[in-house]
């Protein structure tokens, strides 16, 4: 317990500027304070058949779930609530192919991840200042030509017939710009080049690939701005996006992943969580940035593909092994991130 005091007094309640890498900061005004907001990825594919402990790297401090739960969904609300998280990036870059209306049975992985939304829509209607709602599309994820064979406008057109022409669910789907906010994932690396064509003036549409810092074609290295994409990860030193002379979006993560085995050409290590000091890290260089959005990456993923033991894992939803740590520690950087500490 001791031990557990002083992590908490070191770390999440230290509110002491950290070390972190300087490229870019001073080159763009700041975005102030008060108008700075913080989304973070949300993943809804948990069905009861999930293998909890076998396929994720760690079981929810909750317990096991299915994302259609809505005790579960209305706990998340109030959570993400309470550490003012302004909207959440639901992950549907997976099922750009799936038909709801002829695949239901077929895929009930699917199925779960759309239909969860629905509940979710529903019931975060109901939690005072719950997350707004807005969605990642995978055009590039499933290695077919979707934004030539329609796949994709056809995703997008259910999302906006679903969620926005839909007058009981408009009011949870989050706006930036003017306009709902759409976010296409083009894979990674991206299939679609630094400055993919395909857009859709009904939303304000931001391209996001994996790991843009590894991409050299997708950014200035002398400055480290990223052309076009936001980051879902980066790993080492963040990209960031500019928009009307401001920093837009930097993404920050409790770890990532390494990249290839340490006698490979080209291999990066990990970056672990280190008890909180990456996390921290990360969110030090979006607020010397002075950027507009902070992205987390993630909620509740926790599957082992992406997130392969606990130390190198990214999720924020208290957990059985770090308990609440990191999700208290989240809530304290976004104070200082939002000038309110």
């Amino acid at each position: 317990m001791k031990d557990t005091e002083k992590l908490y007094k070191d770390v999440v309640y230290n509110y002491d500027d950290v070390e972190c890498k300087q490229t870019g900061v001073g080159l763009f005004p700041k975005t102030p304070c008060e108008e700075r907001q913080v989304g973070i990825a949300y993943s809804t594919w948990h069905t009861p058949a999930r293998k909890w402990g076998e396929t994720t790297w760690d079981i929810p401090q909750i317990g096991p779930y299915s994302s259609d739960d809505k005790v579960v969904l209305r706990k998340h609300a109030e959570m993400l609530a309470a550490a003012d998280i302004d909207f959440v990036l639901i992950d549907w870059s997976n099922n750009t192919c799936y038909n709801p209306e002829t695949m239901a049975a077929l895929r009930s992985d699917f199925r779960m991840i759309e239909v969860a939304v629905d509940a979710m829509f529903e019931v975060w209607a109901t939690v005072p200042n719950a997350p707004k709602i807005c969605f990642l599309v995978g055009p590039g994820h499933s290695g077919m030509p979707n934004l030539d064979n329609g796949n994709h406008q056809k995703k997008v057109d259910q999302i906006y017939r679903d969620y926005l022409a839909n007058e009981k669910n408009r009011e949870m789907y989050y706006c930036y710009d003017g306009k709902p906010l759409l976010i296409c994932y083009g894979a990674t690396p991206t299939q679609y080049g630094a400055d993919p064509k395909w857009d859709d003036d009904r939303f304000t549409v931001r391209w996001m690939t994996g790991y843009v810092g590894q991409q050299r074609d997708l950014f200035d290295a002398e400055t480290k701005r990223s052309y076009r994409y936001w980051s879902w990860e980066e790993r080492d030193e963040q990209t960031y996006t500019v928009y009307n002379g401001t920093v837009e979006s930097v993404t920050c993560t409790a770890a990532s992943r390494p990249q290839g085995k340490p006698e490979a050409p080209g291999y990066i290590p990990a970056y672990p969580r280190n008890n909180g000091s990456t996390l921290k890290r990360q969110f030090q260089r979006a607020i010397d940035l002075g950027s507009r959005f902070v992205l987390v990456v993630s909620w509740n993923e926790w599957s082992k593909g992406e997130q392969p033991t606990p130390e190198i894992s990214k999720d924020i939803e208290p957990s059985e092994i770090y308990g609440s740590f990191y999700y208290d520690l989240l809530k304290e950087q976004i104070k200082k991130f939002k000038g309110k500490i």
